[in-house]
């Protein structure tokens, strides 16, 4: 049951970005450095305190290869191309979709405001008191 329930979440999640959220296009990516460790937020902070003319974005992450899904933080450069430092090329495989851009005065709490969506975006497709009978965790949804 609660693997069933989860599954619907994600597919209804996965509707909501794809058509309501603008896809970055493939084009505008470089490759950034190849650090896997789940800690996209502090990865993508990291970069912008040693480049301040950065900019950080939360996206929506579609993988193209087994349809998984996660909400993810990624840099954009100066130059206006985006990178993704914490997948470096596997960035390849990805679609990714504009949700906000996180500005510098939210660098010191990203951790907190990207558990916060996570919570709110499952919310949206989620019944309350199935999330709590269920004892379903954000990171079993994203």
């Amino acid at each position: 049951m609660k693997q069933w329930y989860i599954k619907r979440v994600q597919e209804r999640l996965e509707r909501h970005f794809t058509r309501n959220f603008a896809r970055i296009p493939e084009e505008e990516f470089v490759c950034g450095e190849m650090r896997y460790n789940y800690q996209c937020h502090r990865v993508a902070v990291h970069h912008c305190f040693l480049q301040p003319e950065n900019k950080m974005f939360l996206v929506y992450a579609l993988d193209n290869r087994d349809q998984s899904t996660c909400l993810h933080v990624i840099n954009r450069l100066p130059s206006g191309h985006y990178q993704d430092n914490t997948w470096g090329s596997e960035f390849r495989f990805h679609s990714y979709y504009f949700i906000k851009e996180i500005l510098p005065d939210q660098y010191h709490r990203v951790p907190e405001l990207f558990d916060n969506h996570r919570r709110d975006y499952i919310k949206l497709y989620a019944r309350y008191w199935l999330i709590r009978l269920l004892r379903i965790q954000p990171t079993d949804v994203f």
